[in-house]
């Protein structure tokens, strides 16, 4: 938070209105975020997405590889690991200030998986151009702000579109 306060960088509750006016934002970037929101929600956030960036302002967004976790499986048949690594499910909450906080908060697991094949049609879908995914530590942005954008290498699709 020191060096999004530091750079200006501003951060919302992206499954609600993003607090920017129309066509106003030159980037927008997260990671490991949107797998969580519910489908929905998503199509509300790639619809504020749409609506706050620039005519040509770049989105740069990292999710979880559902063909990696796949590959993974595949390779090891570790089924404990597929489990645990997609995020699909998790413990049950034991205390009563674990039970109120899922109440409260909701599990934070996955809601949604990604592959660069769906993702790329839920771009599209919203109207978006110029998609283009990466390897980690690839950008077609000059990031200069001491952030690290390529968070999660090896099994992350990293993907940036432009409105």
């Amino acid at each position: 938070m020191e060096i999004a306060t530091k750079r200006e960088i501003k951060y919302c509750n992206a499954s609600k209105r993003i607090p920017e006016r129309n066509e106003s934002v030159d980037l927008i970037y997260c990671c490991h975020m949107i797998e969580h929101l519910d489908y929905e929600e998503t199509n509300n956030f790639f619809m504020e997405c749409k609506r706050v960036l620039k005519p040509g302002g770049i989105a740069r967004i990292v999710v979880p590889d559902f063909d990696k976790l796949i590959d993974s499986y595949n390779q090891n048949h570790d089924v404990d690991s597929f489990i645990n690594n997609s995020c699909l499910v998790g413990k049950k909450p034991k205390t009563i200030i674990k039970k109120l906080q899922y109440l409260l908060q909701g599990h934070g697991w996955h809601h949604q998986m990604f592959t660069k094949n769906s993702f790329d049609k839920k771009i599209k879908f919203h109207g978006f151009s110029e998609v283009k995914f990466f390897e980690a530590g690839e950008s077609a942005i000059p990031f200069e702000n001491g952030i690290n954008y390529f968070d999660f290498s090896g099994q992350s699709i990293y993907c940036e579109f432009k409105k």
